[in-house]
């Protein structure tokens, strides 16, 4: 008797898990079947967006899509897997000259997301030759395309010879170290809004040109970079900020904890 009970049990179960298995099977091709036909949809729109948008754009949306349509020319109507590889066009719209990063992925509705962060630049180069480009934070060369400029602290003057290649890193001491003079000055609250320019004489010495009056901040060689703009801050907090930049005809930065003013009359020394 209970031989045949313990049969009959196995029997049921033995079924129960059999129709388990075949529903389990059916749901499973269900999902690969509709990963199929979802794979083989063709993209039917690109979506572009600029991440870390500022007052002035360096890149437009219409740049990158026209740079895509380099890449891919018929990107639209193409499936979305085999002849579409996410990752090697995330690669291609990196190499442009002004995007830092890309994300590329399928959003809903076939439709293909695209996120751009792009470099800001921080400075702004013209050498006395023409040649001109910008540097970003990490020190990348973004050379300008078409007639349109970006706001920047420039650098301006007898700049040393670059032949680096557009949007790689600049290698040269001189530019690297004339970059954090520029994010030092642009980091100060006070000093950002009143220089305007850093030009760089026949003898590569630096001078600091103000937004407004006639005189010169002489900074000397780009050595102690930070202690000579905390200096000039201090000499600002101290006295240009009440008389104002007109007083004096040249700031002298060069010495160790002093700063030479000299006005049309007489020459001031202060404790930096």
């Amino acid at each position: 008797m209970f031989n045949k009970m313990h049969w009959r049990h196995w029997l049921v179960f033995g079924r129960i898990d059999g129709l388990a298995l075949l529903f389990w099977v059916a749901v499973l091709a269900l999902v690969w079947l509709s990963a199929q036909m979802q794979a083989h949809r063709p993209i039917r729109k690109i979506e572009f967006r600029i991440v870390n948008t500022t007052e002035e754009k360096m890149l437009r949306k219409s740049d990158i899509a026209r740079y895509i349509q380099q890449v891919h020319p018929h990107i639209k109507g193409i499936p979305r897997k085999g002849q579409l590889k996410l990752s090697a066009l995330e690669e291609a719209i990196e190499q442009h000259p002004y995007v830092a990063n890309a994300e590329v992925y399928i959003g809903q509705n076939d439709v293909l997301k695209v996120d751009i962060w792009q470099r800001i630049p921080q400075l702004y180069c013209k050498a006395e030759d023409g040649t001109s480009f910008y540097l970003d934070a990490e020190g990348v060369i973004m050379r300008s395309y078409g007639s349109k400029g970006f706001r920047a602290l420039v650098a301006s003057g007898y700049l040393p010879r670059v032949t680096a290649e557009n949007g790689t890193k600049i290698n040269h001491p001189f530019y690297q170290k004339l970059l954090i003079l520029a994010q030092t000055i642009m980091c100060d609250e006070v000093l950002a809004p009143l220089i305007d320019q850093i030009y760089v004489d026949s003898n590569g010495e630096v001078f600091l040109v103000p937004k407004v009056g006639a005189n010169k901040i002489f900074f000397g060689s780009l050595t102690d970079i930070r202690s000579k703009v905390r200096k000039l801050r201090k000499f600002y907090d101290k006295g240009v900020s009440k008389m104002g930049w007109n007083r004096y005809q040249i700031i002298r930065l060069e010495y160790d904890s002093i700063i030479i003013a000299k006005r049309a009359e007489k020459v001031e020394k202060t404790r930096g």
